[in-house]
């Protein structure tokens, strides 16, 4: 085995470093887009089996609109305007 050393303006280890930190943010967000899509699909299937208070639901379909807006564009949130459409749709004004 051989060890190799670097010192700390190499550019060697500096694009190993960034190649590194890539590869570990990739496999957190794989790891999260994964784990946001379970719960989405335990979020439609909790509300499918709850028996829903009439004034429940325009929060709970305003959530399953938010939360499934979300889920079409995990890589950038939920634009304002989005939010604003859904809004408006599940609690109009007047």
């Amino acid at each position: 085995m051989t060890e190799v050393w670097h010192t700390a303006d190499c550019l060697e280890l500096a694009v190993q470093c960034i190649l590194t930190e890539d590869r570990m943010r990739r496999a957190r967000e794989a790891d999260a887009q994964s784990a946001f899509s379970g719960g989405v699909q335990r979020l439609h299937a909790a509300v499918i089996d709850f028996d829903t208070d009439p004034a429940a639901a325009p929060f709970i379909s305003a959530l399953l609109k938010l939360v499934g807006a979300q889920a079409r564009s995990l890589d950038r949130p939920v634009p304002l305007s989005r939010w604003a459409e859904i809004l408006e749709e599940c609690f109009p004004d007047g």
